[in-house]
């Protein structure tokens, strides 16, 4: 209380009160400022901290600041604290009671779907895209390891907000946001040696050749006094 007023918008009495005849006065009050602590629960605020504190005078009402957390859905906040029975919370509007208070975000886990493209090669027995669906965030997922004819694997490519491979290409976790891995391989080199049998290549007895995995075109070779078939 603040003093006894005359009015209710009127002045403040001081000194003694005599009356001669009934008279109405009036008791005014300042409202007392209740704390509010805000967290994030695993989220942070715009200024990147991960609480807030809010001064609010006593039966009032104020916005609070939305939280954000990556690859979760913010689920509305609980109330704990000496001032729970006499405080209301709707969306974000916050109506204090007469104690202090904590409110704490809810959270609940983001699902995406992984799709794992073996790139011209085999992928857990399919030559397919595979897709698996509602994977929560921070999920991991065993990686078997591609196969391709004439091609060594390397590793896969990850796209998608957060998700990672380990360096083993053995492991995925999911990030916030629908993932793609894509195979990357190594064309392999092989060696050709051909025996001209007693013939001539070119003044060779051997033709070697470098090639890759497509098809290579053989010469004739020579041989004095006879003929290749």
């Amino acid at each position: 209380m603040v003093g006894i007023h005359q009015k209710q918008d009127g002045s403040k009495v001081t000194g003694k009160i005599t009356a001669k005849s009934n008279i109405t006065y009036y008791a005014h009050w300042t409202a007392k400022e209740i704390t509010a602590t805000v967290k994030a629960n695993g989220g942070t605020f715009s200024d990147n901290k991960s609480s807030k504190e809010y001064k609010i005078k006593c039966g009032s009402t104020k916005t609070i600041e939305q939280p954000t957390r990556a690859g979760h859905t913010f689920g509305g906040w609980t109330i704990s604290g000496d001032g729970k029975a006499t405080a209301k919370i709707s969306g974000n509007k916050l109506t204090i009671g007469t104690k202090n208070i904590t409110i704490t975000a809810k959270w609940t886990k983001g699902k995406y779907n992984l799709t794992i493209d073996p790139n011209g090669g085999t992928y857990s027995k399919t030559t397919s895209k595979t897709v698996i669906e509602n994977l929560e965030f921070g999920a991991k997922v065993k990686l078997p390891t591609p196969t391709r004819t004439g091609y060594t694997f390397t590793k896969f490519n990850v796209t998608g907000t957060g998700s990672t491979v380990d360096s083993g290409n053995t492991t995925f976790t999911m990030g916030s946001s629908n993932s793609t891995l894509q195979a990357i391989w190594n064309i392999n080199t092989y060696s050709l040696t051909i025996d001209a049998n007693g013939g001539e290549y070119s003044g060779k007895k051997e033709l070697k050749r470098q090639y890759l995995d497509s098809s290579t075109t053989i010469p004739v070779p020579t041989k004095a006094g006879c003929t290749f078939k």
